[in-house]
């Protein structure tokens, strides 16, 4: 089902009159950052750098897991909740959560920020960049853009950047610095640029064998609702759940009685569908000819 269904189940068994988008969104969305829902975790493999600050791809919004990539040795082919919950963390990489930024690369040098978009939208929407520099600690400016135009620079120098939210439009934008350095990528879903910054140390013991990559699993941003035919981020599954929690949001302040009934059967849903649906627990190993260990440097760890 989509958000078409969801509407009709509010309209035709439900008998709810005007419908609105906003509250759907606002519902799905406390369902899915209050609950982990099935299919809300996505596994990402990342080149890992030398770095201790990382900042994460936009799409990562809750960090659960970090662990080296190892499969020089064999392959598993096992359930992704399995991989992270079972097995040997004895080389786990030590991640402490730095915060959020609205860029995944500082600015080098104040200067001004240029904003595109890749094609000409047929609406204006603005973008409102909060920042500051050597001379004003605090700036803030909203920048336009035009049904045609593809590029815009901003009109403050920056040599932080505090936030960047935009309206709504079609396509994603991206802020580069006045070098064309990309500051940030902001998909056209998202209000705001949010990157998750991550500290990154290793155990001693892990110096002498250097991971090139790392396997990350996260819960990406919440996905709203806009056409018909979207839908909800986990599936359909839970779409019920969804609709139990518009009309408890509904009653909320009017009617505490039906708002509690209809909260205690949007988390029964919720429940519901994860006790029927828990993953298997099976592994399969496929262990192939020996071979070297690939990103072992010699004399590295050699006194």
């Amino acid at each position: 089902m989509a958000l078409s269904d969801i509407k009709s189940i509010l309209e035709e068994d439900l008998g709810v009159g005007s419908i609105s988008l906003a509250r759907i969104n606002r519902a799905a969305k406390e369902i899915y950052i209050n609950y982990e829902l099935l299919d809300s975790q996505r596994e990402v493999t990342l080149d890992r750098n030398r770095d201790e600050l990382v900042a994460l791809p936009w799409f990562v919004d809750k960090l659960i897991a970090v662990r080296p990539n190892t499969n020089y040795d064999k392959v598993k082919f096992n359930h992704r909740i399995n991989k992270y919950r079972t097995g040997d963390w004895s080389a786990v990489l030590s991640i402490e959560d730095a915060g959020r930024s609205p860029l995944h690369t500082n600015i080098m040098n104040a200067a001004t920020l240029v904003l595109s978009i890749p094609k000409p939208e047929t609406e204006e929407f603005s973008v409102t960049i909060t920042g500051g520099n050597n001379l004003s600690s605090s700036l803030s400016e909203t920048v336009v853009f035009a049904p045609g135009e593809l590029t815009k620079n901003s009109v403050n120098r920056y040599r932080d950047v505090y936030s960047i939210a935009q309206t709504r439009h079609k396509y994603n934008l991206t802020v580069k610095d006045i070098d064309g350095v990309e500051l940030a990528l902001i998909p056209n879903h998202l209000e705001e640029a949010q990157y998750r910054i991550i500290r990154t140390r290793d155990p001693a013991k892990l110096y002498c064998y250097y991971y090139a990559y790392v396997d990350a699993l996260f819960k990406p941003p919440f996905r709203p609702f806009v056409n018909d035919g979207d839908q909800f981020m986990c599936g359909d599954r839970y779409d019920r759940a969804i609709v139990y929690k518009y009309l408890a949001d509904i009653y909320m302040g009017q009617d505490q009685t039906k708002a509690a009934v209809f909260t205690n059967m949007s988390e029964a849903q919720v429940l519901q569908v994860s006790r029927s649906s828990l993953p298997t627990s099976a592994t399969l190993e496929i262990v192939p000819q020996d071979l070297p260990f690939r990103h072992y440097y010699p004399g590295y760890c050699d006194e």
